[in-house]
């Protein structure tokens, strides 16, 4: 560590990890300053994408906020929107509806903001952070993905809709198709058939 360097301090939504990040960085984040010539910096709650995107903008000398964040990421899905041919509905007449299971973590508040952002999306939050759910507790990609169920809030009244669900953190996505049948197992599209599409 040199002078002038940031040492980053982010929060999420996982139990009394916020209220730790704040603990140190008023214990430690002077003493850091001081020692070795490092700037603390709290960025917020955060999912760990955000964290990434602000860490390389920073290290390159470029703005990162939050706001910056969901600016570039909105801006550039306009962008491929518009690289759609004009005459071709940008929609395919299907239930163009998704709805996210946000795992009670920060991914489904974020994910909320972004949308005000992405108006002309139709997307529904689900077991967002905000609805005092615990976190990943069946709820979430994990979740999703290794039982092979639907999250908790999903049943059979989501059959036809697309359907997705994030971890906690939001590193990590799944979608799923709920089936009519309420016993029967979702359709799951995770990673890797996500990769080979």
């Amino acid at each position: 560590m040199g002078s002038g360097q940031l040492k980053y301090f982010w929060g999420e939504t996982r139990g009394q990890v916020e209220k730790l990040c704040l603990k140190l960085l008023d214990k430690y984040g002077p003493g850091v300053t001081s020692i070795v010539g490092a700037v603390a910096s709290d960025m917020g709650i955060l999912t760990t994408r955000q964290l990434h995107w602000m860490v390389r903008a920073r290290n390159k000398g470029i703005k990162a906020s939050e706001q910056d964040y969901f600016e570039q990421l909105s801006n550039s899905f306009r962008c491929l929107m518009d690289l759609i041919p004009t005459g071709q509905s940008k929609c395919d007449g299907m239930n163009d509806k998704l709805v996210v299971d946000g795992a009670n973590g920060v991914g489904g508040a974020k994910l909320q903001i972004l949308h005000k952002l992405l108006n002309v999306l139709d997307i529904e939050v689900r077991n967002s952070s905000q609805d005092e759910g615990v976190l990943n507790d069946g709820v979430g990609a994990d979740y999703v993905q290794k039982e092979k169920v639907a999250p908790r809030g999903f049943g059979s009244k989501d059959a036809g809709i697309r359907c997705a669900s994030l971890d906690g953190d939001a590193d990590r996505l799944v979608y799923f198709s709920v089936p009519p049948e309420s016993n029967a197992p979702i359709d799951l599209v995770d990673g890797d058939k996500i990769l080979s599409l």
